[in-house]
């Protein structure tokens, strides 16, 4: 039964992963992150109940590690935008008040 069960979180967490590592950056993208956390909670479960894992559900996970390394890195990438556009705002505020 864990491997049934597996295939089918797997395979939403891909579906999840595939719309997550495309879509704009808004409220809906920080609500499937929400879900996605979820199917990645069930998948880690499911997993610690298997004796052994066979080739194919190695590659699954192996697929979905390179997806989530894709993933962290864009949300990585987004957080140092923000954070320069913050110091640059801050940046300008100190120099209108210095000059003001």
């Amino acid at each position: 039964m864990p491997k049934n069960s597996f295939l089918i979180v797997a395979e939403n967490l891909l579906k999840f992963l595939d719309e997550l590592l495309v879509m704009e950056m808004n409220e809906d993208f920080y609500l499937k992150i929400e879900m996605y956390q979820n199917f990645l909670n069930q998948l880690l479960q499911i997993v610690n109940k298997f004796d052994s894992m066979d080739e194919e559900s190695k590659s699954i996970l192996m697929e979905i590690n390179d997806k989530n390394n894709a993933l962290l890195e864009r949300l990585k990438k987004a957080q140092a935008e923000i954070k320069s556009g913050i110091q640059k705002t801050n940046k300008k505020e100190k120099l209108k008040k210095y000059y003001s």
